[in-house]
Order: structure tokens, then sequence, then C-alpha cells
């Protein structure tokens, strides 16, 4: 018998469409790994879901696939631990809980990119931008959950 899927896309109050644990996932677990066709800045367009990946790459879809519904989150439940785009799982998770990252920790963009959070967390930023928009404080705080491009750009 086949093991059962650990995450499932469905709606979400905070976002429309989100993911979730369909079991419980234990901390430092690998849980996700983000998809799609490699591009430069240039070809990287308005309909694509994006996630940059290293100083002029981006990992792009046209939607649709399960990582493009991953959510950010001011304390999120994954976390890019070893610097690659695989997600592992920073707290034990429970079953039916939403999984996030935090948006800032794949991108590092110094083009004002910015959105108002809804993520609800106790201590939520409202506002969520790049890495660099980040205090030093937060920085060092999420500095080990980044992709390793924002780690050699960021020596903390």
């Amino acid at each position: 018998m086949p093991a059962k899927p650990a995450f499932e896309v469905r709606h979400s109050d905070t976002a429309g469409h989100g993911v979730f644990a369909t079991r419980a996932i234990k901390a430092g677990e690998f849980v996700l790994q983000l998809t799609g066709e490699k591009l430069p800045s240039a070809q990287v367009g308005p309909q694509h879901f994006a996630v940059k990946v290293d100083q002029d790459l981006w990992l792009c879809s046209l939607g649709g696939r399960t990582d493009d519904y991953l959510n950010h989150h001011c304390r999120p439940n994954l976390g890019f631990t070893r610097g690659n785009v695989r997600l592992y799982a920073l707290r034990d998770i429970a079953a039916g809980q939403e999984l996030s990252f935090d948006y800032a920790t794949a991108m590092f963009e110094v083009n004002g990119w910015h959105f108002t959070c809804a993520c609800r967390a106790r201590h939520c930023r409202k506002r969520v931008g790049g890495f660099e928009t980040l205090s030093p404080a937060q920085k060092r705080r999420l500095h080990d959950r980044c992709l390793a491009y924002i780690k050699r750009a960021n020596k903390a």
C-alpha cells in the first residue's frame, strides 16, 4: 500500500487556497520540493508563479503545481534549512495544519517587492518584502531558513 501523501491543496481562510498537512509531520522531516522551469529574470513574466532561487534565476510555473499554493507566514512551519529548494518541517506539524514558509527566505530583491501580510501570527510583520527589508534581528533569526543565494549575499 502506498504511503499517504503528507499534504493536499484545499481552501485557506487567509489566502484562497493553501497546502495542508494530511498526516502528522515530524520536525526536520522533508516535506516538499519547489518545482518549475528555471528562467533568467528577463524571461519571468506576470503570468508566472515564480520563486527566486539564485541571483538571476527563478523557478517558474504557470500555476497549478502544489507548491504554487504554499502561502507566506511570519511564523512558518517549513523552511529551506539546507539552502536548496527543498522545504523541511521547522517543528512538529499536526494533520490539518496549513503548511507555509516565510517568503523573505526566498526573495532578495531591491525593487521594492512587497505585499500586506494576512497570516495573523502573533508577531506578524504586517508587510512582507524581500530579505533585504528585514531588520538585523529578523535577518539573524531567519538566516538558517534561507535559500543559499541569500545566505551568500547576507553573510550573517
